[in-house]
């Protein structure tokens, strides 16, 4: 079987096992592995009952809890508070960014991307027509850093601004 981009695949009959970080495609720590059991169902955008977006958000207490593990990588949003960035300053170096979002319950926490993620942020950011007021993170690594939560970006981070997704669209008009 070919599987096609932009297509979804229910699947049935597969192996989950921890992944070897010396070969993981991706920041995930475990992975899929198919065997001879395994059964694909191709579906189709004409399916009704296939959601668009699948997203968990985690809370604060809840990020505090998976920080430092490795085991999870969450997906947050929040309101933009600031954004600092050493890519416009033409300073020589690593590229970063940090994004200060003001969860629910009214904690700030830093979101801190580096290189390439922070470049794609920062152009992101300079094309959308204001300053966003809403960003949606997803596979942010959570660290406790001098007893402070601190999340960074990793190589599978995806960040959307305000209306890009119907959960950005809901937190933004709330």
């Amino acid at each position: 079987m070919r599987l096609s981009e932009s297509s979804i695949y229910p699947l049935s009959g597969f192996d989950v096992a921890w992944s070897n970080p010396k070969f993981r495609l991706s920041d995930s720590p475990v992975s899929i592995h198919f065997n001879d059991g395994t059964f694909f169902e191709t579906k189709t955008d004409s399916d009704k009952d296939i959601p668009t977006e699948l997203f968990r958000f985690r809370s604060h207490k809840q990020l505090l809890t998976l920080a430092n593990t490795n085991r999870e990588l969450p997906d947050i949003v929040g309101e933009v508070s600031s954004v600092r960035s050493t890519i416009t300053d033409g300073l020589r170096g690593p590229q970063r960014v940090m994004v200060t979002l003001r969860l629910e319950g009214d904690v700030n926490v830093c979101v801190s991307m580096f290189d390439d993620r922070a470049v794609t942020f920062q152009t992101k950011f300079d094309e959308h027509n204001s300053e966003p007021k809403v960003i949606f993170f997803t596979s942010i690594n959570p660290k406790v850093v001098g007893g402070k939560l601190f999340l960074s970006a990793t190589s599978g981070t995806h960040f959307y601004f305000d209306y890009e997704t119907s959960a950005g669209k809901e937190h933004y008009e709330r």
